[in-house]
């Protein structure tokens, strides 16, 4: 499968949303400016796309809930 350097980085920007979902306790509308998306909406968009799940159900099982134990 021939990957486009555009796939390439979305991939490698989906990868350190999920390291930083995973360790951060702030919500999801001050992560996504800081990874380059153009808001929440949009980020929520290509990482549901990208990983089948949505950014808070991600976060939810690796890190938030773990922060409510």
């Amino acid at each position: 499968m021939v990957v486009t350097y555009a796939q390439y980085q979305l991939q490698l920007r989906i990868n350190e949303d999920k390291h930083l979902l995973s360790r951060t306790i702030n919500p999801i509308k001050q992560i996504a400016p800081s990874l380059c998306f153009q808001n929440e909406y949009y980020f929520n968009t290509i990482f549901k796309k990208k990983t089948g799940t949505a950014p808070r159900a991600y976060w939810n099982s690796s890190y938030g809930m773990n922060m409510r134990n």
